[in-house]
Formats: C-alpha cells, sequence, structure tokens
C-alpha cells in the first residue's frame, strides 16, 4: 500500500521529508546506503520544486507518495509550480562540472544516476515525478 505526505513548499521541512522516506521504506531497504541514495534522490527532487517549480515561495502544496514492492520502490512527486522539461537538462559531463567549479545544478544528474526509472509529466496543471529505485538483488 502506498503511504503519502503532504507538506508545503518550505526548505524547513525537509528533514521532514526525510524522516518520512526512512518510514516508508522501513524493512523493503537492504542496506543504510540504498536508503541514504533514495533520501537524497527525494530531498533534491523537493528542493528543485522549492527553489524553481515554486520559486522559492513558500506555503505552496506538494505530495509525495511512496510505494514499495519486492523488486522496487516507486515513488510519485506532485506540485503546482511551473513546468519543467527534464529532456531539456542535458547529462552533464561531471568531469568538467567539478573543473569549472559548479556548485550547483547536480539534482538531475544524481537523480538519473540513482534511479532505475525517472519521468516528469504535466496532468492538469500539476507537476507529475515519478521515480523507481530498483532494489539490490
Amino acid at each position: 500500500m502506498a503511504k503519502a505526505l503532504h507538506f508545503t513548499s518550505d526548505v524547513g521541512r525537509l528533514e521532514e521529508v526525510r524522516q518520512f522516506v526512512r518510514e516508508a521504506t522501513d524493512g523493503l531497504l537492504p542496506s543504510e546506503t540504498s536508503l541514504f541514495e533514495l533520501q537524497l534522490v527525494v530531498v533534491e527532487a523537493v528542493t528543485n520544486v522549492i527553489e524553481h517549480a515554486y520559486e522559492g515561495m513558500a506555503g505552496k502544496p506538494i505530495f509525495l507518495e511512496i510505494e514499495g514492492s519486492g523488486h522496487d520502490i516507486s515513488l510519485t512527486l506532485r506540485d503546482q509550480g511551473l513546468p519543467f522539461d527534464l529532456g531539456s537538462h542535458p547529462d552533464l559531463d561531471i568531469a568538467r562540472h567539478v573543473a569549472d567549479g559548479a556548485r550547483s545544478g547536480l539534482g538531475v544528474f544524481l537523480m538519473r544516476r540513482l534511479l532505475s526509472a525517472l519521468a516528469l509529466d504535466r496532468e492538469g496543471g500539476w507537476n507529475v515525478m515519478r521515480m523507481r529505485f530498483e532494489l539490490d538483488p
């Protein structure tokens, strides 16, 4: 059964999001490393919603759903912020990125590396990000 967290766009809620991921996946993840990676992905996605989709505006709705099976964890993140096209965000050359001294712009890169599936659609005025985190065999 899916577990859901409804919260508002406030970076002060990120610890609550981390804790929700821990509780919603209790007994499903094979290691603390997997938990850390999943929390990293979710917090990065939520931070992007707050900073970019909502342009830093507090109090806007965000919905996170997590559902686990024996093979993977499915996550859905919904917001009503500005649309974003994942396809327009090219995969970055991490060596060049670091060499250039860039301090941001790693969120989508990390999500693509750590997730087995990532999609973002616009549905009825909502951004709907669907993520799948494959469990280690």
